[in-house]
């Protein structure tokens, strides 16, 4: 009976002082979240990617006094190369330049007059300019991107007595996003989209004149490797 006795003072003891006992021992602290890994995305790189396009904008063909629209929006596939050079602000900033030319056959046909034929093809657009990086996990950026833009086509209008040589550039701007994922130090990935807007541009034929207009939205996938 004393050692049943003894025991319960023994329990209300410790219950007691229980609190400051617990306060006595040392805590080991949780660790946070960090952003550094074995390898940074401060550096210079190199890449390439494909994707799809369309030109959301028609050609015209007018006389002066009557305006034919050629075909539907021109669309098709394109694939470029690219390079930059990126710094890391901070754990989970990225700043970067880039410059980016695409080679395409974005197209559409129409026909004219007296059953006459024509293409429409956009074969190629560029730009340079600069983005920005969110690092959602050490290995995978959130990002925003934009700049100077150009944007070739080469309509064919060799039936209605034209030299197929007609060639046409305009500039004007690109705005767009993506999600780029590292491998390892040296390979990453991603998706992209993007809208190039350049000024409409119009082209002599002689009797008539051609119009060209572009609004073009691509989706890209790509690869990249980092020095």
């Amino acid at each position: 009976m004393r050692n049943v006795f003894n025991g319960m003072i023994a329990l209300v003891w410790l219950g007691w002082n229980l609190p400051a006992i617990a306060a006595d021992l040392p805590v080991k602290a949780i660790p946070s979240p960090t952003y550094v890994t074995n390898y940074q995305w401060s550096g210079f790189w190199i890449g390439a990617h494909v994707g799809g396009a369309i030109n959301s904008t028609n050609q015209t063909v007018t006389d002066g006094v009557i305006s034919i629209d050629i075909g539907s929006a021109p669309r098709g596939i394109l694939g470029g190369v690219e390079a930059g050079l990126d710094y890391q602000l901070a754990p989970q900033f990225v700043f970067g330049l880039y410059v980016e030319q695409d080679f395409a056959d974005i197209r559409a046909g129409g026909v004219l007059a007296n059953a006459i034929s024509t293409n429409n093809v956009t074969n190629y657009l560029g730009a340079a300019g600069g983005r920005l990086g969110w690092l959602i996990t050490p290995t995978t950026m959130l990002y925003a991107k934009g700049g100077f833009a150009w944007v070739g086509a080469a309509p064919d209008f060799s039936a209605i007595g034209t030299t197929k040589a007609i060639t046409d550039t305009s500039v004007g701007t690109q705005v767009g996003g993506g999600l780029e994922h590292r491998l390892n130090a040296n390979w990453s990935v991603k998706v992209e989209y993007d809208h190039t807007h350049a000024g409409d541009k119009t082209i002599d034929l002689g009797a008539l004149t051609s119009i060209n207009k572009y609004s073009i939205d691509k989706a890209t996938i790509g690869a990249a490797y980092r020095f």
